[in-house]
């Protein structure tokens, strides 16, 4: 999602993801340990997430369906210890990411007011300090979580890459089947966070012209009232919350089609795993166990599919 900045007359530019990456390196370089460490629990969480179905299959195949109860014990200590490594990898990775975002977003912070220290006395008079402080405050908040999403994403991109290696390990043709509804999933998400992209940044002018409308009012309630310019004042700060209504409005209504289509994909998917995966166990060419694997990967694909 590209990003806002703004030079020094206070002129709004986009900075490309790219760009904001490169922005913010220099402010994670301390935290480098830290990050290595997030890492290291997300590959942890993905192991522990491809592992869990993989071990139901052989539960199912190798002993119950086999009527094969010993070492069945050994496969549910597994599915255990693999959901405990998953509790403790999440937590450890979960907390690593919010410290190093806090403590970004504290520099951010120190740096930007550090650096409003050294505009120049012309800067304010062309920027209204409303405008300044929302950008401060907003904007500020966008790009440290900018930081936080992106290392999700990247997250969520290891899991979805390692349940699809995991399914086609299992079945590859009953993958393929599985996967059929996947283009049109990722064509819609193109064109729909692109959208979302447009009416974010909307918002937030609209938002950071509505707060400069009225600390503007408040500021200088005094002269208003003394040049009998109260009128004249509603007027723009109502014109100011009209745009940031209608902008809000704009975003949630096309946020509102994000829940429908992740309910909707998933469901398309689960039932043309139970038909073609049935198909394929009425025929004997496929294993009950991995209809059920397959069955728990496929929140595990979907899930990340919808957030990235």
């Amino acid at each position: 999602m590209a990003q806002t900045a703004a030079d020094r007359s206070g002129k709004p530019h986009e900075l490309s993801d790219l760009q904001m990456v490169l922005r913010l390196r220099s402010f994670l370089r301390p935290h480098t340990l830290r990050l290595v460490l997030a890492i290291v629990a997300m590959f942890a969480i993905t192991g522990t997430i491809v592992a869990v179905p993989w071990l139901v299959r052989r539960a199912v195949d190798t002993h119950i369906s086999v009527g094969q109860i010993s070492g069945l014990e050994l496969v549910v200590a597994g599915i255990f210890a693999a959901a405990v490594a998953q509790f403790a990898s999440s937590y450890l990775h979960d907390w690593f990411i919010e410290y190093v975002y806090e403590r970004v977003l504290y520099s951010l912070r120190v740096h930007l007011f550090s650096h409003l220290q050294t505009l120049s006395m012309s800067f304010f008079d062309h920027n209204e300090a409303g405008k300044v402080m929302s950008r401060f405050q907003n904007d500020l908040e966008q790009t440290a979580q900018f930081f936080s999403l992106g290392v999700t994403g990247i997250s969520q991109v290891v899991t979805l890459v390692s349940v699809i290696l995991a399914m086609f390990a299992m079945s590859p043709r009953l993958a393929l089947l599985t996967f059929a509804v996947v283009p049109a999933l990722l064509i819609a998400a193109f064109f729909y966070q692109r959208l979302l992209a447009t009416t974010y940044r909307e918002v937030r002018e609209a938002q950071a012209s509505h707060n400069s409308e009225l600390q503007e009012a408040i500021s200088g309630v005094r002269v208003v009232q003394s040049l009998n310019r109260q009128e004249d004042t509603l007027r723009r700060l109502a014109g100011a919350n009209r745009k940031y209504r209608v902008a809000s409005l704009r975003s949630i209504a096309y946020r509102a089609f994000s829940l429908p289509i992740g309910e909707i994909t998933p469901a398309i998917g689960m039932s043309s795993l139970i038909v073609f995966g049935g198909a394929m166990v009425l025929e004997g060419t496929l294993e009950v166990g991995v209809v059920i694997a397959f069955a728990l990967y496929m929140g595990s694909f979907f899930q990340p599919l919808n957030i990235i």
